[in-house]
């Protein structure tokens, strides 16, 4: 993924900060933080089931800590530097939110909530904001997946069908973000957070979601323009004259799909929550298979029914940018139809008909699950546009539909882009080289 590195590179300054801070009290601080919410009583150095203590995400470090009678919990501190500063509060909130809303409403294992602070809180020794949960024994699915047969993947299956369907009888009549109101209690009232978002602030593009949408088609359109304005404000969004012009012909090409692709029936809701980063490294499992915790909510959204409900990633080991490049497309599509067809199950049983999995079947053909990837994907667009959706919903060569695109009136100016953005990654490149006196930081600049 193309990011903005010089962003970075100042930004693994702040982690190192970050990094400093945490660390400066030893990890007494992290015990005296747990100790404070059992009562004061004294913990030591926990392990998780794989033997480690510590554990650095993309976003937040965790540790494992130990009371007597074998009582363990994870301290989980989101790492500012990673996750802009001003977006950490917003973020914890989310997840402590849809923790909550999670255990009131649903049978779906996740840990428990013990505590959590934001910025500037009294129980942190320096207020870093932090989360308190329970630990869960079980095996990360992917340290097991490739020992699994047919008959124990279609297990897995069931479950995961079980818990986007217990999430599809929760409905709501918005899209966004659970958050915490002023009473401490989950409400949907923040704007929809995603990773990417995250990460496109990360490099320099401020995010401009509302708060709420009432539409899916309202909710998309402006969601897209991220895509749209990650091309034209970041410096390095392209390199060379022809990845600029599809890069730019994709974007053209792609917003009038927009309302083709939107599901009528579905445009004004149900909304539905949706995990947010559903791969197989979040899902734990026991030793027969069953699914006991579903981890990091932290990214979690009430979304349109016709992406909340899509077969997940979690499905195959694949990240999405594999499956955009066609790695194990057919394992997935298999996967995924198994899966359908247990949710339509469950969606017969409970309401007498399959018209959602239906629709979602429908998807997987007619380049619907296409669209719904690369609207929610903003650094693997073009990969899950041009081989994914264009075969489908264009009828004419790659290079003619470009060309098309930049003699096209309506984009006369398109040349002029391309040059402009060529001019600012020479630019960019030129400052980028000041920095590679800083080797020690690019470990942080991810």
């Amino acid at each position: 993924m193309d990011v903005n590195a010089i962003l970075r590179v100042r930004q693994a300054r702040l982690q190192w900060s970050w990094y400093e801070t945490l660390t400066s009290h030893g990890l007494d601080a992290i015990y005296a933080l747990a100790s404070s919410f059992n009562d004061g009583r004294p913990c030591v150095r926990g392990y998780d089931d794989s033997g480690a203590w510590v554990r650095k995400g993309g976003y937040n470090m965790s540790f494992w800590v130990e009371f007597e009678n074998n009582v363990k919990w994870v301290v989980r501190f989101p790492m500012v530097g990673a996750i802009a500063p001003e977006l950490v509060d917003e973020k914890l909130k989310i997840e402590v939110a849809t923790m909550r809303f999670l255990s009131d409403k649903t049978t779906i294992p996740v840990p428990r909530l013990i505590a959590y602070g934001l910025t500037g809180n009294p129980h942190h020794r320096d207020g870093l904001p932090f989360l308190i949960l329970t630990h869960v024994p079980g095996k990360p699915l992917p340290t097991i997946w490739k020992e699994l047969g047919d008959p124990a993947k279609r297990k897995i299956y069931e479950q995961l069908a079980d818990i986007v369907m217990q999430l599809r009888l929760q409905p709501f009549d918005k899209i966004g973000a659970l958050t915490l109101d002023d009473r401490d209690r989950w409400t949907l009232s923040n704007r929809p957070l995603t990773a990417d978002l995250a990460n496109l602030q990360r490099d320099g593009i401020e995010i401009q979601m509302g708060s709420c949408y009432t539409s899916a088609l309202e909710y998309f359109t402006s969601y897209f323009s991220h895509h749209r304005r990650r091309f034209l404000e970041q410096p390095n969004s392209t390199d060379e004259v022809s990845d600029a012009r599809e890069k730019y012909a994709a974007l053209s090409l792609f917003e009038p799909l927009i309302s083709q692709f939107v599901n009528r029936e579905y445009n004004e809701g149900p909304f539905v929550l949706c995990h947010g980063d559903l791969h197989q490294p979040n899902l734990l499992v026991d030793d027969d298979l069953q699914i006991v915790a579903v981890l990091d909510w932290e990214w979690s959204c009430v979304l349109p029914i016709q992406v909340a409900c899509l077969p997940p990633i979690c499905l195959s080991p694949l990240k999405v940018e594999n499956l955009a490049l066609g790695e194990g497309r057919e394992e997935f599509i298999e996967a995924a139809e198994c899966f359908l067809d247990r949710f339509g199950e469950k969606e017969w049983a409970i309401f007498g008909e399959r018209i959602v999995s239906e629709t979602l079947k429908q998807m997987m053909s007619n380049g619907g699950y296409w669209f719904g990837l690369a609207i929610q994907d903003i650094y693997n667009f073009e990969y899950l546009f041009w081989d994914n959706l264009f075969p489908i919903s264009h009828r004419l060569p790659e290079n003619e539909a470009i060309d098309l695109v930049f003699k096209s009136p309506q984009h006369q100016s398109a040349e002029e882009i391309v040059q402009k953005k060529l001019q600012e990654n020479v630019e960019y490149m030129n400052e980028l080289e000041t920095l590679k006196v800083l080797p020690a930081l690019w470990c942080y600049a991810g």
